[in-house]
């Protein structure tokens, strides 16, 4: 496998962390596999961190905290790990012991069963007194538009006056892509939208105008990648308090969401003296 951002092989620690970890995007996929592009923002973002030095165990912690233990793909043999790990396969085995003692017993049951269905499908089908069909109800209503939303949202920790990064999951569950142009919060004088790049082996910030959500889809602002940059902080950011943002979309619409207020290294807790000032982004 290729790194797609600088194009040369992948050491054997990262490739094995991609191989290691489910991706968020594919169900059922290792990030390594999944080829959505959320999942290749995803990757490059790892591959930024884990050539600054950061150890892969942080990495997982890291992602662990932010997605969800479902992300490593060989959960552990303790606790909460060994009951995610074995319940599916009892509930497979024991749903399947369940169907088939069913199925013995009812069978006679099967064909009662097809032409009640097929009567209320015929029914279905025929237009109500009204004049308006079930079917038009149900046409119409898959043709509301589905609006954004945002999960996982965090700030890194900050003093007033200076600058930092937030990050979250925007999830678009519309039928059209959307994009986002602006976010804005009573704690920071700006918010910009930034892309973290690599060019020749140097990692640079560039503003963005817009950032694409595709349809159905979800755009991850993660650090070392598309993220949120708070510059002038209007007061001191505290771990584990909450603040308020809004983001807008080119189409008019806007959400609000909390966002929690996390340690520079994405961690609930403060674990590092370094003041914010310091922190990448």
């Amino acid at each position: 496998m290729q790194d797609s951002i600088i194009g040369v092989a992948l050491p054997a620690p990262l490739g094995a962390l991609y191989r290691d970890l489910m991706s968020p995007y594919c169900p059922g996929l290792s990030l390594a596999s999944c080829p959505s592009p959320q999942a290749d923002s995803l990757r490059k973002a790892i591959a930024v961190r884990f050539n600054d030095g950061e150890p892969v165990s942080a990495i997982t912690e890291s992602l662990v905290a932010h997605y969800g233990p479902s992300i490593r793909g060989s959960p552990t043999m303790e606790g909460f790990g060994a009951v995610a790990f074995l319940a599916p396969v009892l509930l497979l085995v024991g749903g399947g012991l369940f169907i088939s003692r069913w199925l013995r017993r009812n069978v006679q049951k099967t064909a009662l069963l097809a032409v009640v269905a097929g009567s209320l499908s015929t029914a279905a089908c025929a237009p109500s007194g009204d004049g308006a069909s079930g079917g038009d109800a149900a046409g119409a209503a898959a043709t509301v538009p589905a609006d954004p939303y945002v999960t996982g949202a965090w700030v890194r920790t900050g003093t007033a006056g200076a600058v930092t990064g937030a990050y979250a999951v925007v999830h678009n569950p519309g039928v059209d892509s959307v994009r986002l142009v602006a976010a804005r919060s009573d704690v920071a004088d700006t918010i910009e939208l930034h892309e973290t790049m690599q060019h020749d082996g140097m990692v640079g910030m560039q503003p963005q105008a817009a950032l694409v959500v595709p349809a159905r889809d979800s755009l991850v602002l993660a650090p070392g990648g598309k993220h949120f940059m708070l510059k002038g902080l209007t007061r001191d950011l505290t771990v584990g308090e909450q603040v308020r943002f809004t983001i807008a979309f080119e189409d008019g619409r806007s959400v609000d969401f909390n966002v929690d207020v996390r340690a520079l290294d994405g961690r609930t807790v403060a674990t590092t003296g370094r003041r914010a000032a310091d922190a990448p982004r």
